[in-house]
């Protein structure tokens, strides 16, 4: 080979060994880093034949001419051809066409003897002549003539036949065999048509294309990988953005539409990058979780033909539409998924759908049920996953094949990644809905309860102010005046909490209130504040607690002008009556904590509770509710009982109206910084205000005249 031929085969074996180093350490590379390293080792071996015609006692030997050819040109084509397995095996176990390899593999052998008839032949040769028995010259000339038919034959049939199979699995490019064999060729005939030494020189183009061969599939080509990689994540980011953008801008009653056309172009893709397009995916069925149900909600979710997961009578019999039908029906509860539930009694599908949900991964029926022998050869679930939940299912059919390709796995699962972004946004936009529908109805709700309060309170000799502001869309306070002729009656109260529940609770109230004052009415009988209280109470327990279920209650003070006097009853807040004559507000104590809250039991009785309190001209009652005195700010304080009375000294001029707008205000200025600007604007409870003013006897009369 000349000390420059060694020098190169030697740094290409060198050059080999860190390669196939690193291959070793990355098991996404599967069984080739053995495979590589023995085509290394052949590599080596094919070296020592040149290195053994050096030797005087074999360059003196004409069959230890052949003996060189046959050995190095024998092992530098193994070595070769071991490179090249090692480059497509993985790709060939993938695609289920390891059988039609093998077949391949023998029928190469069956190619190759000739030459490796040749290396016998050339070995026991060259050991006879060593031992002193020579070859005639015709035998000589036969032998180099089998040596060329072996050559051919085995660089030419077997690898162009072993590595171009199945067109499509494989690379087709074929000239590194055609270089191979030209190399070779070269070497034969410079070597032995001309009965000279061989020109083991040639054998260097054998060596750099090992070594440009492994570059290029092991370093060369995963760097463009690596490239590819990068390009199509950047491609999926695109395309996901605009999947988003579409999606949100898409109606609601298309989505499922949507979905359909990217689970037909997942499938028809596939189908493309197969290598038997016979094999596809011939149906596909989306699961989607709504709640803890997983659910085809959709016949739109629904693409080529495709069965329930649970055995049916005559499945070919079956129209698509009613099978469609059938497939809607069959939800999974996650739970059960999930849980501990025994699978003996359940459908295939059941079994299927909790392999896929609790490892995240691919599953598959290792048996076809019976009913569907001959229709379906394979059964996969794909689970939809987001940071390990669980999304929705993908499940597929095949009729023609037992295992889903390669091709078919990854697109099947950037479909996955795909539709979990679907699914996310559709479970969004169906929450939305459900919101706008719920905010809808609690606007309703809204409307009902600030209407169902009096608007304007009017009676004579007294200037009546009144407000409600709700922490959410719907208050758990609650305020009225009915006037009969026996008297007037006020109330106030507040519901535990705030949100729908309270409100219903506030509205009961109110209905239960008028409708015990106008049972009284009826009967032409006065109803006593501590009576009323009772009786208001009692139909709370019974709605409330007894048919509704709720644990709510509430505070509440009723009240009865008759006289130029309030008679009181009840448990609320203390309430604050301003003395126009001293400039000063009291307290009034006997309207809080003199029984029990309504709603809590049927045997209150609220007679403890009972009071009366009268006003002067210029005197002012306000009844509250306790959002208005819980209302903190910025430093959680309270605004306090102490501030509502300093707050009522300074409004006291205001007519009732524009004092409870004034008080409103002073406390919406207290919590600025704090509750507002946590609740996004609202009080952290519901704030109601009832200002009871006693006119002058002139401005009585002012407004009688009026």
């Amino acid at each position: 080979m000349g000390q420059l031929g060694h020098i190169i085969h030697v740094a290409v074996v060198v050059f080999s060994l860190p390669i196939w180093w690193e291959v070793k350490g990355r098991p996404e590379y599967g069984p080739r880093p053995r495979i590589l390293l023995l085509s290394v080792i052949v590599f080596a071996l094919a070296g020592v034949p040149a290195y053994v015609w050096q030797f005087p006692d074999v360059a003196a030997t004409e069959s230890g001419l052949f003996f060189v050819v046959t050995w190095t040109l024998f092992l530098y084509y193994l070595a070769l051809t071991l490179l090249e397995y090692s480059v497509h095996t993985q790709r060939i176990r993938d695609s289920f066409l390891i059988e039609d390899f093998r077949t391949k593999v023998r029928r190469a052998v069956g190619y190759a003897l000739p030459m490796i008839f040749a290396v016998i032949a050339s070995t026991f040769a060259f050991g006879l002549e060593v031992g002193g028995i020579a070859f005639l010259g015709t035998l000589a000339t036969l032998s180099r003539i089998l040596l060329l038919v072996g050559i051919i034959t085995a660089a030419g049939y077997a690898a162009l036949d072993l590595f171009s199979f199945q067109a499509g699995v494989l690379r087709t490019r074929r000239y590194p065999f055609i270089v191979y064999l030209a190399a070779g060729i070269l070497f034969f005939l410079s070597s032995l048509l001309f009965l000279d030494a061989p020109d083991l020189r040639l054998t260097v183009i054998l060596s750099v294309l090992f070594a440009y061969r492994l570059y290029g599939e092991y370093f060369s080509r995963r760097l463009r990988n690596m490239d590819g990689l990068l390009e199509r994540r950047q491609q999926e980011a695109d395309v996901r953005n605009r999947l988003v953008d579409r999606l949100i801008h898409n109606p609601v009653e298309q989505d499922h539409l949507m979905v359909r056309n990217m689970v037909d172009e997942t499938l028809e893709q596939s189908a493309q990058e197969i290598i038997t397009p016979q094999h596809r995916i011939t149906g596909a069925m989306m699961y989607r979780r709504v709640n803890d149900t997983l659910m085809v909600d959709s016949p739109e979710l629904i693409s080529g033909f495709c069965t329930p997961l649970y055995e049916i009578a005559h499945p070919r019999r079956q129209r698509r539409d009613n099978l469609a039908r059938l497939i809607q029906k069959d939800t999974y509860d996650m739970k059960e998924l999930t849980g501990t539930v025994p699978t003996e009694g359940k459908p295939f599908g059941f079994r299927l759908m909790r392999e896929a949900v609790n490892t995240g991964e691919i599953s598959k029926l290792d048996t076809i049920p019976e009913a569907y022998r001959g229709i379906h050869n394979l059964i996969a679930a794909v689970p939809v996953v987001d940071q390990g939940q669980i999304r929705g299912v993908i499940v597929v059919f095949k009729d023609e094949f037992h295992d889903l390709f390669p091709q078919e796995r990854k697109r099947l699962q950037q479909f996955a990644e795909h539709l979990n972004t679907v699914f996310s946004i559709m479970a969004g936009k169906g929450a939305q809905e459900e919101r706008n529908r719920l905010k809808g109805e609690l606007d309703i709700a809204q409307q009902i309860q600030t209407s169902i309060v009096p608007q304007e309170i009017h009676l004579d000799g007294y200037d009546i102010g009144s407000i409600m502001t709700t922490a959410s869309e719907v208050g758990g306070d609650a305020y009225d005046f009915i006037p009969t002729r026996d008297g007037n009656y006020f109330a106030i109260g507040d519901v535990a909490g705030h949100g729908l529940p309270s409100g219903i609770m506030a509205l009961i109230h109110i209905a239960a209130t008028h409708g015990a004052v106008e049972a009284a009415k009826a009967f032409e009988r006065e109803i006593p504040v501590a009576t009323l209280y009772n009786a208001v109470n009692r139909v709370l327990c019974s709605i409330n607690r007894d048919r509704i279920g709720s644990d709510k209650f509430m505070t509440g003070n009723y009240l009865m002008h008759r006289n130029g006097s309030f008679a009181h009853a009840g448990t609320h807040e203390i309430a604050l009556v301003y003395r126009a004559s001293e400039g000063k507000v009291q307290q009034l104590t006997d309207t809080v904590n003199k029984t029990a809250f309504m709603g809590v039991s049927d045997f209150i009785d609220a007679t403890p509770s009972v009071g009366e309190v009268s006003l002067a001209p210029g005197d002012v009652l306000l009844l509250y509710t306790d959002g208005t005195i819980e209302a903190r700010n910025d430093e959680g304080e309270q605004f306090g009982l102490d501030r509502l009375g300093t707050s009522l000294e300074q409004h006291a001029s205001l007519t009732g109206d524009e004092l409870v707008r004034a008080i409103e205000q002073d406390v919406r200025e207290f919590a600025e910084g704090g509750d507002l600007k946590r609740h996004g604007g609202r009080f952290a409870d519901d704030v109601t205000l009832v200002a009871i003013k006693k006119q002058s006897s002139g401005a009585a009369d002012s407004s009688e005249e009026a």
